[in-house]
């Protein structure tokens, strides 16, 4: 009985190990800090803040939502599908693409991006680019972007 209890002991402690606690997906509607993350969406309409925080896989944000990653890996992607905004700033660093489609505001002040950045925007929007890579805007381009930074202002997408 007691060889039971070690072995009933030990798959625990071995799950435990294997599978991290603090990492979930995680529908985004207030503010969080210092939180690790699988996937991370932003219901419609919604509002979600990022601050030193860590996200293994994607962010999406929804319709009429607000993003916004402050000193905040995102190991993924980040995609706005007709957002209200999408900011990424201070110290963030996205490891796979930004894509803002209709998306009113779209920002990336002080931050990397470790792929491209595609732009379909239909409000006003600035970025300011440090990394390699290249950006489309309202599908022109691709331009490119330098280590030393790239200032790049949007203008409406006219298309519907």
């Amino acid at each position: 009985m007691r060889v039971l209890g070690l072995v009933a002991a030990a798959v625990v402690a071995v799950l435990a190990i294997a599978s991290p606690a603090s990492a979930r997906d995680l529908r985004c509607n207030g503010a969080y800090k210092g939180k690790t993350l699988d996937d991370v969406t932003v219901p419609r309409g919604a509002a979600c803040t990022l601050t030193g925080s860590t996200v293994r896989g994607d962010v999406v944000v929804l319709k009429n939502a607000y993003f916004q990653a402050t000193a905040t890996v995102v190991r993924g992607d980040v995609e706005g599908k007709r957002a209200q905004t999408v900011f990424i700033d201070t110290g963030s660093k996205v490891g796979g693409s930004v894509e803002a489609v209709r998306t009113i505001q779209f920002y990336v002040y002080n931050s990397m991006v470790g792929e491209d950045i595609e732009l379909h925007v239909v409000g006003i929007g600035w970025a300011y680019l440090k990394g390699e890579g290249t950006f489309e805007v309202n599908n022109r381009g691709p331009f490119r972007w330098t280590p030393e930074g790239t200032f790049a202002g949007v203008a409406s997408d006219q298309e519907d």
